[in-house]
């Protein structure tokens, strides 16, 4: 789960053919909108124990990239902070959901780098997860919907019953 467009979620709502949306959307909210935070997720490294996680920015920035984008041109926040540093990563796949980044990791020296909770749920044997050497902001999963639709109470229930969902979910 990494940052994505907020353009497609925020027309599709606005033009009542989502009903709401949930994802990690910065700048989403916008008039016309309403939404509630879910949780604040922390980034991660995933890695092969063989190839271990990097300790440093050096090792880090040395090794190839998994990135997890909603297209190629959209590098996020990892490649946001490390630019801000006067750094890049080289990134030698980009995905589109973190789902398959297990099985690329696996036997290589790749690390691909995204929300702990996406990566913990699919961690397998003989895969490593730890803290990325670089300081990273949280990532806000929020649940959107268009103003219009916030006295509905079916679609109310639905919303209080994923935030308290999300908000149980370790």
């Amino acid at each position: 789960m990494c940052s994505q467009s907020s353009a497609v979620p925020r027309q599709a709502v606005l033009r009542f053919t989502h009903q709401r949306s949930v994802g990690v959307y910065p700048g989403v909210r916008d008039e016309g909108l309403r939404s509630s935070d879910l949780f604040i997720d922390q980034f991660a490294c995933l890695a092969d124990e063989a190839a271990g996680l990097p300790a440093t920015l050096e090792d880090y920035l040395s090794r190839p990239h998994v990135a997890v984008a909603a297209s190629p041109d959209d590098r996020g926040e990892v490649d946001a902070a490390l630019k801000a540093l006067g750094h890049a990563r080289r990134v030698t796949f980009t995905l589109p959901h973190w789902s398959v980044a297990p099985r690329i990791v696996r036997g290589t020296d790749f690390i691909v780098t995204a929300a702990r909770r996406s990566l913990e749920a699919r961690r397998e044997d003989g895969l490593t997860l730890g803290a990325p050497p670089i300081d990273l902001a949280g990532i806000s999963l929020v649940q959107v919907w268009h103003d219009r639709r916030d006295h509905d109470h079916g679609l109310r229930w639905l919303r209080n019953e994923i935030e308290t969902e999300a908000q149980a979910t370790p």
